[in-house]
């Protein structure tokens, strides 16, 4: 069950957030120049700032090491802007214009009193949970956002008044709580680089596999992707908005589309491994091994390492694929 926030808790909020936007950190910090935070009770949390492709601006914290890796990767590489949410797992704060705020969110900024004009004046606050549309954080996510916020404030503030951090070297600013002492402090530390555990898809049925090992080698060469689409729907009783996944197999040369599914996420089994390995295995079983299969980033090439080695198939990364890319941006939503 869904609980708002009570507006002295959004007020929490906005108060550390108005102090955060005056000090503009979008102007002398990049995309890798992370804060992390340490807060007792929570996964570690890495802060950084964000600038879209709108040119809008925000301020990220991402828990766990499964979003901080997967940040990184965004933060890196030039992804489609549709394929952006699978790899954003994050509390934000957003700058930006009226017109980009919902019914709720301005209803709590009069309700505070507060008054916003013009481009990237405008704060509100959005949860991004992959597989979903960004939505208005409920209660709890407030107050950890305010947690965050508050030590991130503190760390900013030190780094004015002098404290060094080589973010230029992969450094990093650790603020971090003793309790022994009771007292936060910072130090600087190598950038947080979490290696996230992957379960390997396999193929359990001896004889299919023995089938699969027997097939005819095509001269094919595969975009395999599990992507969003860019429409969403609302669940009953639901307040996040799903973005239905599409499961792709096209050929890279011709652009022939060779298999497109819809898939509800929250249906039980239709998780990404799952599914890339059904599709090299079912295209393979039907018409024959193909010669090399492309996947859009190296999360997806581990988890088809194991089936593509079994089977002699080359496997490639492109954060680009173009055919199916284009056959997502060309659908009639």
């Amino acid at each position: 069950m869904r609980k708002e926030a009570r507006l002295e808790e959004w007020r929490k909020l906005y108060d550390v957030a108005i102090k955060i936007k005056a000090m503009t950190p979008w102007n002398y910090m990049g995309l890798m120049d992370v804060i992390t935070i340490d807060y007792p009770g929570m996964e570690r949390c890495v802060c950084s700032y964000y600038v879209d492709y709108e040119g809008h601006l925000s301020v990220n914290a991402y828990f766990g090491d499964r979003a901080i890796r997967d940040y990184y990767f965004l933060a890196q590489n030039n992804i489609q802007v549709a394929q952006r949410v699978k790899y954003n797992d994050c509390y934000s704060m957003k700058l930006g214009i009226r017109r980009n705020l919902k019914p709720a969110e301005l209803k709590v900024i009069k309700g505070l009193g507060l008054k916003f004009k013009g481009t990237n004046n405008w704060i509100y606050f959005h949860r991004l949970d992959p597989g979903f549309m960004p939505y208005m954080m409920d209660r709890k996510e407030v107050v950890k956002f305010t947690c965050i916020m508050e030590q991130l404030y503190e760390a900013m503030k030190a780094m004015e008044e002098g404290f060094k951090v080589d973010f230029k070297n992969g450094k990093t600013l650790l603020r971090t709580f003793d309790k022994e002492t009771d007292q936060w402090y910072n130090k600087e530390m190598d950038r947080y680089n979490p290696v996230v555990p992957v379960v390997i898809p396999k193929v359990r049925d001896k004889k299919y596999m023995k089938r699969l090992l027997t097939r005819e080698r095509k001269d094919v060469v595969l975009e395999v992707d599990v992507a969003y689409m860019n429409i969403y729907f609302q669940k009953e009783k639901s307040f996040k908005p799903v973005l239905p996944k599409l499961l792709m197999v096209a050929n890279h040369e011709t652009g022939a589309v060779l298999r497109h599914e819809t898939i509800d996420p929250s249906i039980p089994g239709s998780d990404d491994p799952n599914m890339l390995l059904e599709a090299v295995t079912q295209h393979t079983s039907i018409c024959g091994t193909p010669k090399k299969v492309i996947v859009r980033d190296p999360f997806q090439k581990e988890l088809l390492s194991e089936i593509c080695e079994k089977l002699d198939i080359e496997l490639d990364i492109a954060v680009k694929l173009p055919w199916v890319d284009k056959y997502i941006y060309d659908l009639p939503f």
